[in-house]
């Protein structure tokens, strides 16, 4: 679970997250596994058995393996902008911190960035 706070005072806004992140990965439950060969053996013997390399990798799921910490979920985006993020440490096997650092890195270029709305910004950083 993440804990993300934002407090509101007069002369701005301070953001809190904490850093302890779920990662994911390919799996086989043990009893999925142990059904598969159930299934395979099946009126054969065991030393008949013949395993399409597919049908293995069709067994792995993604899901949450184990809880980490010292994930970075809170970014300065510029003076007036902070991102937090929840959720997957990664997207498309990048970790979010290396995606939202080269967001930044991007638009640090262009040198109208500060003074734009926040809608452009928004629209500028779809990943």
């Amino acid at each position: 679970m993440t804990f993300i706070a934002s407090v509101i005072a007069k002369k701005g806004v301070a953001i809190i997250a904490d850093s302890l992140v779920t990662s994911t990965n390919r799996i086989i439950e043990y009893d999925n596994f142990l059904d598969f060969f159930e299934s395979k053996t099946k009126g054969t013997s065991v030393k008949e058995i013949k395993i399409d390399p597919k049908d293995i990798l069709a067994l792995f799921e993604r899901k949450p393996s184990h809880t980490k910490d010292y994930e970075e979920k809170l970014f300065k985006y510029d003076n007036y902008t902070a991102i937090t993020t929840a959720g997957s440490a990664t997207i498309n096997n990048k970790r979010l911190a290396v995606i939202v650092n080269e967001i930044i890195a991007k638009n640090k270029k262009d040198k109208g960035y500060p003074g734009k709305k926040i809608e452009t910004k928004i629209k500028a950083t779809i990943y």
